[in-house]
C-alpha cells in the first residue's frame, strides 16, 4: 500500500497506565482490529510470543508499546489524526483502548504545542513519531 497512515497518539491517562504496566509486566504490543475510521478496538498484548497477524503492519510506537494495524483498515481511514483511549481494565492491566479522531481542541493545543519555542513551559509531547520503513 503507499498511502500514508494517519498519524497515532495516544492520551495521557492511557499512556500513564501503559508505561506503568511495560514497567511492571515488560514490553506490550497494540494491535488495532477493524476499521479505525469509526471508534474501534484496541487490544494489549504482551509482546513476548506476539506474532502480528497476515496483513498486520508496524505503524508507530506509543509509550513503549509497538502499534500494529491492518494495513487495509488503516490506509482506508479517513482521519488524519487517531488518539487511543482507555477502553477496559482488567485491575491495573489495561486490557483495551479505543480509536477516536482527534478532537477539535486536542488539534488547536498539538498545532500550539508545536509553535511553542523548545523549553518552553507550553511545550509538551503530544504525539508518537511514526516507525520508518
Amino acid at each position: 500500500m503507499t498511502a500514508p497512515y494517519p498519524n497515532i497518539r495516544i492520551s495521557d491517562y492511557a499512556g500513564d497506565l501503559l508505561r506503568c504496566m511495560v514497567r511492571r509486566d515488560g514490553p506490550q504490543a497494540l494491535v488495532m482490529t477493524g476499521a479505525a475510521a469509526a471508534p474501534s478496538i484496541v487490544h494489549v498484548r504482551p509482546l513476548a510470543g506476539f506474532r502480528p497477524g497476515p496483513g498486520d503492519v508496524l505503524i508507530a510506537q506509543l509509550a513503549s508499546c509497538l502499534v500494529y494495524a491492518d494495513e487495509d483498515s488503516i490506509c482506508s481511514c479517513p482521519h488524519e489524526q487517531i488518539v487511543l483511549s482507555p477502553a477496559r481494565l482488567d485491575g491495573p492491566r489495561l486490557v483495551s483502548l479505543v480509536t477516536r479522531p482527534e478532537s477539535e481542541a486536542e488539534r488547536q493545543q498539538r498545532l500550539f504545542n508545536c509553535h511553542v519555542p523548545m523549553g518552553h513551559a507550553g511545550a509538551t509531547a503530544l504525539g508518537a513519531w511514526p516507525i520508518a520503513s
